[in-house]
């Protein structure tokens, strides 16, 4: 049998935080670069529309890489980050359609058959280049100069041999500045203000749906259509970050951000309501202010978790038999195989007879439960939930060795005309209530 921390055994649970592509807009929370250097990112896949039918494919990888060097400049602490990325995706849509007719009771009868209407591949390259260089002015403040070459190459394909209009090739490249200065006059608080630039280039589906004079319906058509500018984003941010103690961080900050050449989708107007096509719009502004503050997971939370935990030690066998979340096993059944076994080991070592002799519990029951019973992460959830100390046996005598056990009583039930209730045993006077 083996053993674990109670605390590890509930934190191992808990889900790591993957890095993701940076959005154009900043968040407070991470301080400088105050939403890092933007990045772009492949384009979502979206529903269909009644008689249509289609299929979405994706494939696709980031390669990170990254090298941190630390040491003095001129007597002060420096660290220097370069590295490379490369975000890779291939996509491909197909879409068909069929007409029909309605019925009069709202069905659809189909009046032809499946023709195809669009079978195109895309393929996106997104490789960037960075450096961060990061210095210590003195004790409380530290500068950071940082900037990113992305370039971004879209291809789109034409894969039913039918509109080769739609074969084209997009490239993007743009050189991004950052800069930043944090201020940090005790552990507790950091002030910063930093200023990045970044950039996005369209998406496919937006490079195949920009043509005013031929709007779409989005997102299942694909057209040859002008090409788009890619959005370039400027933005300023002034904020600070803390704690409240050791487990409460705050972060607050005030952002702008101006968007050049920014992507919008206009409706088509005169009727069509899921009509229109993309196009570069100009300048656009998002600012704001950011406020959060959490209380992070530390001491003070695994000793509420112990605390639980011990609580949870005074819950009854069958309370925990229930919440191992067997199939088939509610709350009743749990209680009746308590009853039965009254202990975990009796249960595991149970034939799916013994089971079927349980009230309550057929043949196919039985099977499913002795089945799970059987299952390997059953096996260890049970051993670790007996390493930290939950009750796993029934308390008390069992039902055959209580006070009545052996005895039988009679109780006749009755109703009088009045409504009033008799109860009594056979051949006795009978109480009235």
């Amino acid at each position: 049998m083996h053993t674990m921390d109670p605390a590890l055994r509930l934190l191992r649970e808990l889900v790591a935080i993957d890095s993701v592509n940076p959005s154009l807009v900043p968040g407070a929370a991470g301080g400088f670069p105050g939403g890092g250097v933007p990045g772009g990112g492949l384009p979502g896949a979206a529903g269909g529309f009644p008689g249509t039918t289609g299929g979405l494919g994706t494939a696709g990888g980031v390669r990170p890489l990254q090298l941190t060097l630390q040491g003095e400049l001129a007597g002060r602490s420096h660290q220097l980050v370069i590295g490379a990325s490369g975000d890779f995706g291939d996509t491909r849509f197909d879409q068909q359609s069929q007409p029909a007719s309605f019925t009069p009771e709202r069905n659809t009868i189909a009046t032809g058959d499946f023709a195809p209407t669009t079978d195109v591949g895309t393929r996106n390259r997104y490789v960037g280049v960075f450096a961060a260089d990061t210095l210590a002015l003195d004790e409380r403040w530290t500068l950071t100069l940082a900037g990113r070459y992305n370039r971004a190459r879209i291809d789109v394909g034409d894969r039913s041999g039918r509109d080769s209009r739609l074969d084209s090739r997009s490239t993007f490249a743009r050189f991004n500045p950052a800069i930043g200065l944090n201020y940090n006059p005790v552990p507790d608080f950091t002030g910063y203000a930093a200023y990045n630039e970044g950039m996005r280039a369209p998406s496919p589906v937006e490079l195949t749906c920009a043509n005013a004079a031929a709007p779409c319906k989005l997102p299942n058509i694909f057209l040859s259509d002008p090409p788009l500018k890619q959005v370039v984003s400027r933005t300023v941010e002034l904020g600070a970050r803390g704690t409240l103690g050791p487990a409460a961080p705050w972060s607050a900050a005030l952002y702008r951000t101006d968007l050049d050449n920014d992507i919008q989708f206009i409706a088509a107007g005169e009727g069509a309501l899921n009509a229109g096509f993309f196009q570069n719009v100009g300048k656009t502004r998002r600012q704001g202010i950011e406020l959060a503050a959490s209380r992070r997971f530390g001491e003070l939370s695994a000793r509420n978790l112990l605390q639980a935990i011990a609580a949870s030690k005074e819950r009854p066998f069958a309370r925990v038999l229930f919440a191992l979340g067997i199939e088939e096993v509610g709350e009743v059944t749990a209680r009746n195989l308590a009853q039965r076994f009254r202990e975990i080991d009796s249960l595991l070592g149970a034939s799916e007879q013994q089971i079927v002799e349980t009230p309550g519990i057929g043949e196919k029951m039985a099977s499913v439960i002795r089945e799970q019973l059987d299952d390997e992460r059953m096996r260890v959830l049970i051993e670790d939930l007996r390493d930290l100390g939950l009750r796993l046996h029934e308390e008390g005598p069992a039902p055959s060795q209580g006070p009545l056990a052996g005895k039988a009583r009679t109780i006749s039930l009755g109703t009088n005309c009045d409504g009033t209730l008799t109860a009594g045993p056979p051949g006795k006077k009978p109480t009235q209530f």
